[in-house]
């Protein structure tokens, strides 16, 4: 696969932000996992997988379950978006969203709330997910997979946009829970994922990934 790209980096106002105004032509890579090897090994494995110390993009993030408030509430996020929405098979509703700082830059972060009565009423935040240093966390997803699990997906890049990016996941076994289980994050591939993947008859599960 070939990416032509051609850019010019600029500096925002606000301290170790960059911005790339670039002119490219995207590829959409097709990432492929097998629902019977790869979605049981992510739930074994994932404390093996190896991580380059020296490279802060491929560290494996803190998952915080009770996120502080005073650190992460609603009047801390002057920049949100990109929202998703899953449902759980006893009705429950999961929401996510990215945010965190004045917009798109190293101080993002994803999250999650839940709801037990159909959207009527919302818990405080159950999980954030935010990377250390300059990288930060954004474009997430929610995924229900064939075997009731349920896939919090984002992206993670050093500052606004290294080039790379990375699609990283953690899954639980249990999202009927106000208060579910969580796996420790694993990297999948390189580049963006915003959309649902798609579970074939085959029994293989397509993601699609951008870079």
């Amino acid at each position: 696969m070939k990416v032509k790209e051609e850019g010019i980096m600029k500096k925002y106002a606000q301290p170790n932000l960059i911005k790339i105004n670039y002119d490219k032509t995207i590829f959409l890579a097709i990432f492929v996992i097998f629902a019977s090897h790869m979605g049981g090994s992510l739930l074994m494995a994932e404390s093996n997988q190896q991580y380059d110390l020296q490279d802060p993009g491929l560290m494996p993030p803190p998952v915080i379950t009770t996120p502080d408030l005073a650190q992460y509430g609603p009047q801390t996020r002057v920049f949100q978006g990109i929202p998703g929405i899953e449902r759980a098979s006893n009705g429950r509703l999961w929401a996510t969203w990215y945010g965190g700082g004045p917009t798109e830059g190293p101080w993002n972060y994803v999250m999650l709330n839940t709801s037990s009565d159909d959207g009527r009423s919302w818990t405080e935040l159950k999980v954030v997910i935010e990377p250390e240093g300059q990288v930060r966390a954004f474009d997430p997803c929610l995924w229900i997979d064939p075997l009731g699990r349920m896939w919090f997906f984002w992206a993670q890049a050093i500052e606004f946009w290294d080039g790379r990016a990375g699609v990283w996941a953690i899954v639980t076994e249990n999202p009927e829970d106000e208060n579910p289980d969580w796996s420790v994050p694993r990297r999948l591939s390189d580049g963006i994922m915003m959309n649902k993947p798609t579970a074939l008859s085959t029994g293989e599960w397509v993601l699609p990934v951008a870079i």
